[in-house]
């Protein structure tokens, strides 16, 4: 891409969660500044959501990976250190990591994509991660031998704790302890340089929480540095099965409003950032990997 530009991914998380959030992305998306969404393949409703989202050719769709919500794909019998005795995925994988079989959620995490990619009959655009137990190490190695298996792009979500106050900090990142995190951070970025995945240069997961606003939206979107960057957001429309299946449920509503608000395309051009999204991210970095190669 373009030297000194500003180009955003602006991914919505969650697609398929609820059918509210599933509707709010898709709101998102054609009224609205959502350039792409990721869908949680263990969910009910995540069939009938990327059905619905074929009539949106322009939103890119990912694999939101999934192992500390719901069920498996997989059965039971199959991945053991991933569930509860009722069969559920632990709900806190960091407490819970020593027990995990790192084998068993590579399968489990190859199933979700390979469950996409025979539904939709092609690749995922990229990979991310629900919630944040991918920052253990042991995880994120093995979230990119995924990535690695199927050739696609995944978020890295590497940012600098210092511009978060701590209270956001553990609003956003919940059962993940915040001790030594940016050493963990710039550990991670650096597994994933080595990879060679394609990647964002940068991550902003600010967008979230209780203190979200139009302006403080605004003010992240000024602060962009050139480069590409992804813009993490969960838009939806608060249905009545979202209050059971998310604590994370008016804000949503409240993240829709302000990414659909008006002028925010002509804000956009105004600050010279450029959507844009995953598969575009890996045609830039393989045109730039073929010239680079001639070059030699």
């Amino acid at each position: 891409m373009e030297q000194g530009k500003k180009f955003l991914i602006i991914n919505a998380d969650d697609f398929g969660l609820t059918e509210g959030v599933s509707e709010g992305i898709l709101h998102a998306h054609g009224s609205g500044i959502v350039s792409s969404t990721s869908v949680m393949m263990n969910r009910p409703f995540s069939k009938e959501a990327l059905i619905k989202a074929n009539a949106y050719p322009s939103l890119e769709v990912g694999v939101h990976l999934v192992f500390n919500k719901d069920r498996p794909l997989l059965p039971r019998e199959c991945v053991p250190s991933l569930v509860d005795q009722d069969g559920f995925f632990h709900k806190n994988v960091f407490l819970n990591r020593k027990k995990i079989v790192l084998d068993e959620l590579y399968q489990e995490f190859a199933a979700q994509v390979n469950d996409y990619i025979s539904l939709m009959d092609r690749q995922p655009s990229h990979l991310d991660c629900h919630h944040w137990g991918i920052l253990h190490l042991p995880f994120f190695k093995v979230y990119l031998q995924v990535g690695q298996l199927f050739n696609v792009p995944v978020r890295v979500p590497f940012f600098d704790p210092k511009n978060y106050p701590y209270s956001s900090l553990q609003e956003l990142l919940k059962d993940v302890p915040l001790f030594n995190l940016n050493k963990r951070l710039l550990r991670l970025r650096s597994l994933a340089a080595d990879s060679g995945l394609v990647f964002a240069d940068y991550f902003c997961p600010g967008f979230y929480g209780s203190k979200i606003s139009l302006e403080s939206f605004k003010t992240q979107l000024e602060n962009l540095p050139p480069g590409t960057a992804e813009l993490m957001t969960h838009p939806g429309f608060a249905d009545s099965s979202l209050y059971s299946a998310s604590s994370y449920n008016k804000l949503r509503l409240k993240e829709l409003k302000i990414l659909t608000s008006p002028g925010l395309p002509e804000f956009l051009l105004q600050q010279d950032i450029v959507l844009t999204n995953y598969s575009e991210l890996k045609s830039s970095a393989l045109i730039l990997k073929n010239n680079q190669e001639i070059v030699k």
